[in-house]
Formats: C-alpha cells, sequence, structure tokens
C-alpha cells in the first residue's frame, strides 16, 4: 500500500525554502505574510489546494497544489482500477506544485512549476522544477 497524506504533501517545504533563498537574493526584507488558504479539492473541501502569501511589501506568493493524475503510466507499478491505491493516485496524490511571485495589482514576475517524479514502486524519485 502507497503510503501518502501528510507526508507526500511535505516534500514541497524544502522546495519552497530552495526559491526563497534565491528570492533572498535580492536583499529584500518583504515583512511577514498573511496567508489566505483555498480548499477547493472536488472531493473533499477540507483539503488545502493552493496558498496565498500577502507580505507587508506587497508581494505576493501564490503556491497551488497539483493533485492527482489521469495518466496511470505515472502511477506505481500494478495499480490498475481495481487497486486499493488507485484512487489516492487518481484523485490525492500530490503531482505539481505552481509557485508565482508578483506584486500586488502586477503580473507574475517569477513562476515556478515543480513536477514530482515518482518511481515505480510510487517514491518520489526527483523533481523538475521550470522557471518561468
Amino acid at each position: 500500500m502507497i503510503h501518502g497524506g501528510i507526508v507526500n504533501d511535505n516534500i514541497v517545504f524544502p522546495v519552497l525554502d530552495l526559491i526563497r533563498k534565491e528570492l533572498k537574493v535580492f536583499d529584500v526584507d518583504h515583512g511577514i505574510p498573511s496567508v489566505i488558504l483555498y480548499r477547493d479539492h472536488p472531493l473533499d473541501d477540507e483539503i488545502v489546494t493552493a496558498a496565498e502569501l500577502t507580505y507587508e511589501s506587497g508581494l505576493v506568493e501564490e503556491i497551488i497544489l497539483i493533485r492527482g493524475s489521469d495518466d496511470e503510466s505515472t502511477y506505481p507499478e500494478g495499480i490498475k482500477p481495481n487497486h486499493p491505491d488507485y484512487e489516492y493516485c487518481k484523485y490525492w496524490r500530490l503531482t505539481s506544485v505552481i509557485i508565482s511571485y508578483y506584486n500586488k495589482g502586477e503580473n507574475t514576475q517569477r513562476r515556478y512549476e515543480i513536477d514530482l517524479n515518482y518511481d515505480k514502486r510510487g517514491l518520489l524519485d526527483s523533481t523538475t522544477v521550470i522557471k518561468n
């Protein structure tokens, strides 16, 4: 059985730390953010699907968590529609994260698309980060 949930979601935090370190290169203190959490997963309205952090400086950090996939080739070996973990892979497993930075009222300044790559056993193997 695949183990996911909270542990799976925590994968995003080290990646966020790396991106935030890159932002510190600008040597600007953005202050403490106010946070809005969005819960709009179609199957569970308690699951956080996005967060918006608005800093005192006006910088907005938008984090979108993409869950699930219809692409069965990304599922662990042996996961078919009759398997107990099929629904987890299809609807719940964290598959990518989109992080955007912008100033209030302006277009996106930076955008990162982070794809989570899992091995044949369903364990996180690597990430692919695309900076736009």
